[in-house]
């Protein structure tokens, strides 16, 4: 993603994608691609000093090169039942929701595609303001990594795509 003119996010890519990226534009050796996208996803990296397995050089070269996002969240609210609405503050100013839904072997993140909804249902606020845009990849692994501060890291044991598909 490279929208406003800013440098590639990792998060927006596939493993294989910072893989290639990091062989081709970087001149890494085979393999170190694959580090940083294993460092990244499985540690939940938020910035790319914080990717202390691979060499200063190496994230020196990623910090000109690309960067990794993050997405706050603005607001959570709980309910009785121990479910949780997370309001997240996209980079471009809007907001989407996302929830966690506690059950008894398990805990349950819905994550939004779409900020903005084209079904238009009259009981949803998010449906007044009309389709908006898709979310990007990176946009949608942020929820989780953020969801998952929330929920206290590693609990999260499903996922749930909110969206219509449409258009």
């Amino acid at each position: 993603d490279e929208a406003g003119g800013l440098l590639p996010d990792l998060k927006g890519m596939t493993p294989a994608a910072i893989e290639r990226f990091c062989a081709g534009p970087l001149g890494q050796r085979t393999g170190r691609g694959l580090r940083v996208a294993t460092l990244l996803f499985r540690d939940r990296i938020e910035d790319i000093g914080s990717l202390r397995g691979v060499n200063r050089m190496l994230r020196e070269q990623l910090r000109r090169s690309c960067r990794i996002s993050s997405l706050p969240v603005e607001r959570i609210a709980s309910a009785n039942d121990g479910t949780r609405k997370l309001l997240y503050r996209l980079e471009d100013g809007g907001t989407v929701e996302g929830v966690l839904i506690p059950g008894p072997e398990r805990l349950t993140l819905c994550v939004s595609t779409q900020a903005g909804c084209a079904s238009g249902c009259a009981f949803c606020s998010t449906g007044a303001g009309g389709f908006l845009r898709n979310l990007t990849a990176a946009e949608m692994v942020n929820q989780v990594f953020a969801a998952s501060r929330a929920a206290d890291r590693n609990t999260i044991s499903n996922l749930v795509l909110m969206g219509t598909g449409e258009p």
